[in-house]
């Protein structure tokens, strides 16, 4: 866990190594097994299979590549169409991900780049902006029509709504070519803002704790550094049932999409949802028709949010108290059976974490929406530890917010190494138990618990970068920043450190870690397939101080 301290992560890596050695030698548990979840029926609409990706798509990533060609009958039956539309630089984005496809052994021939965008790149001598009256071709249209897959890019997905969408909701040519190829069995793809568009609604920003704490907009949030609630808006509707949200776990987004998931707004059309999916990075979510299936594929994993059974406490405020959410956490090669709600672990997955934990004792985090903090808490802390129960806070300028996850009789863990690509072992989660809420002492900074003066009231000071080396580089599509840093704070109160990749003021890519203590160093390496041109490093505090600093890319 981010929160954790050196030597404990220290620990956990040397007892990794050390069960990784034991199970190679022993092994444990249940093959394959099913697991019995409650019900929740998710359905895919239409005879195609969809594959969101949760951003990150790395061109080294040959079985996710792999996974497209096949959705499309392989390198001489593929007919790949390329939708740039989210992107800031349409053309090299489109272009880079048809290099990536030919270098994998797709004939060029057979990948069309559809002009349909609404941003110019900057780095052709075309105005793509312009690409945005294409979207009612009939010959684009067309053009559409004969691929079998179609690949949507990342960026920010609402550019695909205002292109592929009428102002009264409708849709374009193009977008309704797209249907038509999914409804006549072909597959839809997309990475990060391309997996977001396959819910409808979809959400289109926000962060984890204004979603929580203050609930759901119908406005874009994303440049109002004082609104974090979720904003929620019209995606399309490849996925019938659902709420898909991505780089899920790397940017701490569960309780946004909880948020999301529970909002119902009768007189908008929005009905809540029972199911949600948070994909991971480098990760795709395979949802296939023929046998109700949805498999993960990648690095990284998928997060099930099931609300099927939850029942929300009245906090008399926009704050959201729900009890008994249930959650599942699938890595490579775990399947969900959306049919009837049950899960499938990976062979490879053979070490039954419940009957044999690895772990004894717990931690809660101090930190709930830090990068991978929860997927930690529902692994190492939970299902593989001798510990029943385990939970956490997050704090924003004295505003608190606290989760509680828990085993029941259902809850399932199994671990082993599922992904051929690395050596490490990864978890199959099923059928935990969370509840979420505000925490009611949300609090003065200037007020101790005893009311009684605070000698240090109104002496917080901000935090100070104290080393800031930026390097860049470019591999591949690909535009990296390795940032060294150092932070302190002489309240000793640190709280978390940010790298930032921006264009025109737009985060592309971020990474964040957990500090605490009066001094922190690190290293984040934040990398885009866009054209930055600012690198921002920002420190915050516990009590919200933050200090920001920025370089040219």
């Amino acid at each position: 866990m981010e929160s954790h301290n050196n030597s404990q992560a220290v620990e956990k890596q040397q007892r990794t190594v050390s069960r990784r050695h034991l199970l190679g030698v022993t092994g444990a548990g249940l093959l394959g097994a099913t697991l019995g979840v409650p019900s929740v029926s998710a359905r895919v609409d239409g005879p195609g299979v969809l594959m969101p990706i949760g951003g990150g798509f790395e061109p080294e990533n040959e079985r996710l590549h792999q996974e497209i060609i096949d959705l499309g009958g392989g390198e001489d039956s593929i007919s790949l169409a390329i939708m740039p539309t989210a992107s800031g630089t349409p053309t090299t984005s489109a272009e880079a991900y048809r290099d990536d496809f030919i270098e994998y052994g797709v004939p060029e021939e057979q990948i069309e780049i559809i002009e349909v965008a609404t941003e110019d790149d900057p780095n052709t001598d075309e105005d793509e902006s312009t690409w945005i009256e294409n979207a009612d071709d009939e010959d684009w249209a067309d053009t559409v029509r004969e691929a079998n897959v179609i690949l949507y890019t990342g960026g920010n997905q609402l550019r695909i709504t205002e292109a592929l969408k009428h102002d009264d909701g409708s849709l374009t040519a193009v977008a309704q070519a797209i249907q038509d190829v999914y409804d006549d069995g072909g597959a839809i793809t997309g990475s990060s803002a391309g997996a977001a568009i396959m819910s409808d609604p979809m959400i289109g920003a926000g962060q984890s704790f204004g979603a929580l704490k203050d609930g759901v907009s119908y406005e874009d949030t994303y440049y109002d550094d004082d609104d974090n609630r979720v904003f929620v808006t019209d995606g399309f509707e490849y996925l019938d049932e659902g709420l898909c949200d991505q780089h899920f776990m790397a940017r701490g987004r569960f309780g946004r999409l909880v948020r999301a998931m529970w909002h119902e707004d009768t007189n908008a059309g929005i009905e809540r949802n029972e199911i949600g999916y948070g994909v991971g990075e480098n990760t795709g979510f395979i949802f296939d028709p023929s046998d109700n299936t949805a498999r993960v594929s990648g690095e990284y994993g998928v997060t099930i949010i099931d609300l099927s059974e939850a029942y929300e406490v009245d906090t008399g405020t926009d704050a959201l108290h729900l009890e008994d959410i249930i959650v599942h956490f699938l890595t490579h090669g775990d399947v969900f059976h959306y049919d009837d709600g049950t899960v499938t672990h990976a062979d490879e997955k053979d070490w039954n974490c419940i009957e044999d934990p690895y772990y004894s004792g717990n931690s809660d985090s101090s930190d709930l929406f830090a990068a991978n903090e929860i997927r930690d808490l529902m692994t190492e802390e939970l299902v593989d530890n001798t510990e029943s129960s385990v939970g956490g806070t997050a704090s924003v300028q004295g505003r608190d917010l606290e989760m509680e996850f828990w085993q029941d009789g259902d809850t399932r863990g199994f671990w082993g190494r599922s992904y051929p690509e690395d050596d490490r072992g990864r978890y199959m989660v099923s059928n935990v138990r969370a509840a979420v809420w505000p925490d009611e002492r949300d609090h003065d900074d200037g007020d101790d618990d005893n009311g009684d003066d605070d000698e240090d009231s109104g002496t917080e000071t901000e935090p100070t970068i104290d080393q800031f080396d930026v390097q860049t580089r470019s591999s591949g599509p690909w535009s990296r920043a390795t940032v060294d840093w150092a932070v302190s704070d002489d309240d000793g109160d640190l709280e978390s450190v940010t790298t930032e990749l921006l264009a025109n003021g737009t985060v592309l890519d971020a990474e964040t870690s957990s500090v605490s203590g009066s001094s922190a160093t690190g290293e984040h390496e934040p990398r885009t397939r866009d054209d930055p041109d600012t690198v921002r490093l920002t420190v915050t505090d516990e009590a919200g101080n933050e200090t920001t600093d920025s370089k040219s890319y």
